[in-house]
This record gives structure tokens, sequence and C-alpha cells, in this order.
């Protein structure tokens, strides 16, 4: 049967999203939440349902893995998962209409963090728990599609991501996700295990602190705040915070690596340079700027405040987690521009970040300059080099493909909000956060932003096409749109 590999990884899917469904309901028992406990229960029932149907259906009709599916089933995913995972929320009461709760749960999936709950701060415990698990199983899930499915596709250049995993590499759509996730689930528990015990050694409550460890770990940026970690005003928390946000934009095959021993990959691989340094420019101009609207004379204690909010705020931004800290005040111009560069280039490839990418950035300016010095020598071979060795010709097309689409993509969104009512600017930062997938960023952007709740149903529904846009790198969901993708 046509798709068979498909429809058996989401009835996977659903059937997972069903089993996650009771933690939220222990947590609701836990804090006698007990309508939120039947609502959790009887969401996990109706995707279970659903998810056994599929994998009935489809379990003895395996078929050999062809492209066509990763496209497909990539870009069914996150709308199928997010309809299922927000039942919980409209049957809660946490949202008012159905349409929210797919942007709230869409939100998680996609490790965005944009929310459209409008007091964080009363919300249900199983409620705010339930969306901080939708981030750190969205984010675990994006890892392993970074590793295994967008390099066999090219998805973007992401030929070039950089993958030390020993799994992975054979069989079907669940086989090769099972072959990421499981050497890297350890990995990934214990950074949010130890960024858990760190926060609550902070000061930081128990509940809040593992909410907030699983969003840090995953790139997702919700927070059981409505103002953030701002709203606790605790700078060690948010020193802590830094070096897991900071891991959690790296290729998460370097820190398995790491378990296993070998450093090296952290010191050699060029995107990782190319990030550091994009944190600690960014962490200048942020600090520098702070420094300035800060006051005249700033004593030790405002330097170290300035240090702190710069370096946390640039490691927020490029890890596009969003987490705000406490004690900022407004962006000077130079700041926003490079807030807004953090979050367009994003983390490294194969990491929970968004954004286009350092990998991207690195090739496509080695090309550039490729190409400057053949007006000096037409006739030079020059090859644009990566790591340890040139990047095919093939990476690099596709990697100034995906570039065109990404600015066309982003332009095309901006008009759709205005279009809405929203204002230029307001619209423009909202899609840099969607196609980003860095949520809470735009609150530092743009300062008047009246939040997610404000916007209404059709600029909501707008968003959500831009979290899916990127996550599926935009390429994915417009190859399903052509009438070759679809011939035999």
């Amino acid at each position: 049967m046509p798709l068979a590999n498909v429809g058996y990884a989401l009835g996977r899917v659903l059937f997972v999203i069903a089993v996650a469904h009771m933690a939220p309901v222990l947590v609701a028992m836990g804090y006698g939440e007990n309508q939120a406990m039947f609502s959790f229960a009887i969401a996990g029932v109706m995707a279970a349902f659903v998810g056994g149907l599929l994998i009935f259906t489809y379990r003895d009709m395996a078929q050999t893995l062809q492209k066509r599916d990763v496209f497909i089933f990539s870009a069914l995913l996150w709308p199928i998962a997010a309809v299922f995972a927000g039942i919980a929320f409209k049957l809660t009461g946490s949202v008012p209409t159905y349409g929210e709760a797919i942007f709230e749960a869409l939100s998680g999936l996609t490790t965005t963090g944009a929310t459209i709950i409008n007091d964080v701060d009363t919300a249900a415990k199983s409620v705010l728990f339930w969306r901080a698990l939708l981030s750190w199983v969205g984010g675990l899930a994006l890892i392993a599609m970074a590793v295994v499915f967008a390099p066999l596709v090219n998805l973007g250049g992401a030929m070039m991501t950089a993958n030390i995993l020993p799994h992975g590499e054979t069989g079907g759509l669940i086989a090769r996700m099972r072959g990421a996730t499981v050497p890297l689930l350890p990995i990934y528990g214990w950074l949010t295990v130890g960024c858990l015990f760190a926060l609550w050694f902070a000061q930081m409550p128990f509940f809040d602190a593992l909410c907030h460890a699983m969003s840090a770990i995953s790139s997702g940026g919700f927070s059981t705040r409505t103002q953030s970690v701002a709203a606790f005003d605790l700078p060690l928390a948010e020193w802590v915070l830094i070096p897991f946000m900071f891991l959690a934009g790296i290729n998460f095959t370097f820190h398995w690596a790491l378990f296993k021993g070998r450093i090296g990959h952290y010191f050699e691989d060029r995107e990782v340079k190319g990030y550091v340094f994009l944190i600690l420019l960014g962490a200048l101009v942020l600090v520098t700027g702070h420094l300035a609207l800060s006051g005249p004379d700033p004593d030790i204690d405002n330097v170290f405040d300035s240090l702190r909010i710069g370096i946390f705020t640039a490691v927020s931004a490029a890890s596009t987690t969003g987490f705000m800290p406490s004690s900022a005040v407004p962006l000077t111009l130079l700041g926003i521009f490079m807030m807004s560069t953090l979050v367009f280039i994003g983390g490294t490839t194969g990491s929970t970040a968004g954004g286009f990418k350092v990998m991207r950035i690195i090739i496509l300016t080695r090309h550039a300059l490729r190409e400057l010095a053949r007006l000096s020598h037409p006739n030079g071979v020059v090859a644009v080099r990566f790591n340890r060795g040139p990047a095919p010709e093939a990476a690099v097309v596709a990697i100034w493909a995906f570039y065109t689409v990404f600015i066309a993509s982003l332009a095309v969104l901006t008009i759709a909000f205005t279009a809405t009512g929203t204002d230029l600017a307001s619209s423009f930062f909202l899609s840099v956060s969607a196609l980003t997938n860095s949520g809470p960023t735009i609150y530092s952007m743009d300062t008047s932003f009246a939040g997610f709740p404000a916007l209404n149903a059709m600029a909501q529904a707008i968003y959500c096409l831009g979290m899916i846009l990127g996550r599926l790198e935009i390429m994915g969901l417009l190859a399903l749109m052509t009438r070759s993708f679809w011939r035999n």
C-alpha cells in the first residue's frame, strides 16, 4: 500500500504521545488537579486509539524506505502530533479555542516557546509540565531527524551535518529514528537532570527547575512564569542556565562522543567554533549596550549585572531558547540588530536550536569569497572547504537555494502578518521568531509587541505555518508541492 511506512510511523508517534500523557496525569494527581487529571487521561486515550489504529492497519505493509516517505513523514509529523497533543490544553480550559490549543502544542513540539496562555503564573501545574514535556520530546525528535533524515535527502545542504553516531544508517523510518534516539537519549536525559539539580541548588523551586531544565536542553523557552526566568530574580540560576543553553545549541552527537571519551570534536569542528564566535560577539555588543544604557558611572555591581545579562541574552538568542533574564533594559539599535542576527543564524546542525544554522553561513561565506577570488584569477581552482575536506558542489547549491527560499519565506510571512492588521515592525519580528523557532525572543527585539495572546486567529494560523516551515526547513514542504515529486 502506498505510504505504508508513513502511516505506520505516524501511528507509533501518536502512541508515544499517548503514553506521554500519563506523566501530566501523575502531576495532576500530585497537585490535586482532578479536572486536569481526567482531561489528560481522555486526551491520551484518544491519541492511543488513533495511533493504535494506524499501527494495526500498516503493521504488515512495510516497504523499502524512499525519499518520498521522509518528506511526507516530516511534513505530517508536526501538525498531526500537535492536533492530538493539543487536545489536553482545550479540555483543561487552559485556552478558549481548539485552534489556540494546537498553537500551544505546536509551539512546544517545534521548541519555539511562543505561548498563547494569557496568565502563565496561574496555569495548572500539570499544564505547565505538559508544555515543558512537549518541548523536551520535540527537541529529541528534532535531533534524530537532523542527524538521520535531513542528510538523507540533502535538505538545505544537510549532507554536511556531522553525524558520528554508529547507528541509524539503515532500515525504515522508525528504525532510523530509534537508531539515533537510543544512543542520544541518555545524554539528553543526563543533561536535563544536571540542569534540574543545578537550578534547584540555585534556589529555584523544584517543579520550576524541572520545567526550565527540560525547556533549556530542548531550546524550548517555555517558562512557568509569565515574565520567564526574570520572574525569579535569581542571578545564580541565570548563570546556571547559560552553559546548558549553550550545549543545547551544539551538535548532540558531539556530546555523545564526549561521554565516550572523545572530546576532540568540539575543538576540530568549524561550526562549533563559529557558534562560539557568534555568541562572544553578541555578548560583547549586548554587554556594552547594557552598560551604556544603565547609567553614566556604572559601579562594579552594574558591570557584573551587565556581563550576566549580556551573556545570558546572547546564548539564549543563539540557541533560540528565548529565556529572558532579570534586570534587562531596552536594547540599543545595534543590540536589536545583533539579537536578530543571532536568532537568524541559530545554533549548529544536529542540535535542538532553530535558525539558518552556522554551517550554512560558513559555507555561503566561503563560497562568496571564492567567487571574489575568481574575479582576479578566472582560471583558478579553489575549493569551498569545510572542516577537513571540500564541500560537495551539490551541498553548496542546496544551501544557496535554501537561503533564497528562507529569505523569500521571511518576506511572504511578513506581508501575511501585516494583512492581519499587525504593524510592519512586529510582523517582521514575528516572522523571524516563527521561522527560527525562537518564539519569546521577539519580546527583546520588539518592545511594542503586545504578546502572542493578542494575535487574532488568522495571525496565529500564519505563525503556526511559520513554525512548521522553520522545522521542515522550508524546502521539505515546498518539495511536496511540485508535480515531479509525486511522479513515479
